[in-house]
């Protein structure tokens, strides 16, 4: 039970960090505060990934099968959005912030 706890409550911090969104960089027009937003929230989406990787192992092995399952898929949707956000990134964003 103990496991199951620490595995919610690592889920529960994830969210509130992947949540947060400084007001500040949300509203600024200029583009270096947007590529500065962006690789705050790339860093956030990495720890959240490593998060989810870890609470999926300690799943396994513990035997919960459904919940590693559901953290895989979980997993699985982040590295798609990582990969979709860096593309934005490199092909929108920093061309013009070198331009």
């Amino acid at each position: 039970m103990a496991a199951f706890c620490w595995i919610a409550w690592s889920i529960a911090l994830t969210a509130t960090l992947i949540s947060f969104k400084p007001a500040a960089c949300s509203r600024a027009a200029s583009t270096i505060a947007r590529v500065d937003f962006l690789r705050t929230r790339d860093g956030i989406r990495h720890y959240e990934m490593s998060r989810y990787g870890t609470l999926r192992t300690w799943a396994l092995e513990l035997g919960l099968k459904d919940a590693a399952k559901l953290l895989q898929t979980t997993l699985d949707e982040e590295q798609a959005t990582d990969i979709a956000l860096t593309g934005i990134a490199t092909s929108v964003v920093n061309q013009k912030a070198e331009g």
